[in-house]
C-alpha cells in the first residue's frame, strides 16, 4: 500500500492548510475599499492654554461679585467716598482704603470690637467693626475696611485688612517710641533694652 498524498484526505486538508499554493481555490478578498483606521484626535496645547485663561477670567470676574445678589464690591478711597456718601450707601458691599486716623481708635481691653476713623485727603470717615483686627493694626497705618457705608455715614466693617508699613515707617514710628507689632525689625524702640 503505497501511501501518496492525495490517498489519504486527512493528509490532503492538513497539506492544503498548510501551504495555500497547492489549493485547488486560494481565499476569498474583498475587493470592498477600507476604512481607515479610527485616529483619536487630541486638542492642540494652544487650545487647553486658552480654555485656562477663558476660566481664570471667568473665576476672576465671578469673584468680584457678592454671592447670590450679582453685585460688585467696589473698592474707593475714603475721600472719594464721603465727597458724596449717599452715593455709596445704595452700592450694597465696597472697600474703603484710607490711614487709622490717630488718637481715634476705641477698643476695650479683652473686646473684638474696634471703633476708629479712617482718612485721607481731608476726610475722614467713622468705622465700627466686631471681630480680629491684624497684629500690624495701629494708629497711622493704612488699611482697607470691607462692608456697607450706612446712612447714618458710619461703615459697619465686617473685614479689616492692614497695609504693612515698609521699613521707613516703622523706623521712624519706633523713634517716636512706638512698639512696633511683631517687632519686626528686630531693633529695640531709642532708649528701651531688651
Amino acid at each position: 500500500m503505497t501511501n501518496s498524498r492525495n490517498d489519504n484526505p486527512s493528509n490532503a486538508d492538513h497539506n492544503e492548510l498548510a501551504d495555500p499554493h497547492d489549493a485547488a481555490d486560494p481565499p476569498a478578498v474583498s475587493t470592498a475599499p477600507r476604512a481607515p483606521a479610527a485616529r483619536k484626535k487630541r486638542a492642540p496645547v494652544g487650545q487647553w492654554v486658552m480654555v485656562g485663561v477663558i476660566l481664570a477670567v471667568v473665576g476672576l470676574v465671578g469673584s468680584t461679585f457678592k454671592a447670590g445678589q450679582g453685585a460688585l464690591v467696589y473698592s474707593k478711597y475714603v475721600d472719594e467716598v464721603m465727597a458724596e456718601p449717599s452715593r455709596y450707601t445704595s452700592q450694597g458691599e465696597l472697600r474703603v482704603e484710607g490711614m487709622v486716623q490717630t488718637g481715634t481708635v476705641q477698643n476695650t481691653t479683652g473686646s473684638r470690637e474696634f471703633r476708629f476713623r479712617v482718612e485721607r485727603n481731608g476726610r475722614s470717615m467713622p468705622v465700627h467693626y466686631v471681630g480680629i483686627v491684624p497684629d500690624t493694626f495701629r494708629e497711622g497705618i493704612g488699611v482697607t475696611v470691607r462692608g456697607r457705608l450706612l446712612a447714618s455715614g458710619q461703615f459697619e466693617a465686617r473685614e479689616v485688612v492692614a497695609k504693612c508699613p515698609s521699613k521707613y515707617e516703622m523706623r521712624a514710628a519706633q523713634q517716636r517710641g512706638e512698639r512696633m507689632p511683631g517687632d519686626m525689625l528686630g531693633t529695640p524702640a531709642p532708649g528701651t533694652t531688651r
